[in-house]
């Protein structure tokens, strides 16, 4: 539901879905369109936190927050 709202949102380990090209497109970038929010998919905590960290750093960029 988190991605729905438009929040990015992190999953380890990889899910399922991985299996369908079609699905990790859609749940990796296309959503991010519709919804704002996108599934992050990273195993390593400390790459996670730096793109959690990027992502944040870009929302509040487009908010007008620096």
């Amino acid at each position: 539901f988190a991605v729905a709202y438009g929040i990015t949102t992190h999953v380890s380990p990889i899910p399922p879905i991985t299996g369908s090209e079609d699905a990790v497109r859609f749940f990796m970038k296309d959503i991010e369109v519709l919804t704002g929010g996108k599934v992050l998919v990273e195993e390593d905590p400390f790459k996670a936190a730096e793109l959690i960290e990027r992502v944040i750093l870009e929302k509040r960029k487009a908010l007008g927050f620096n």
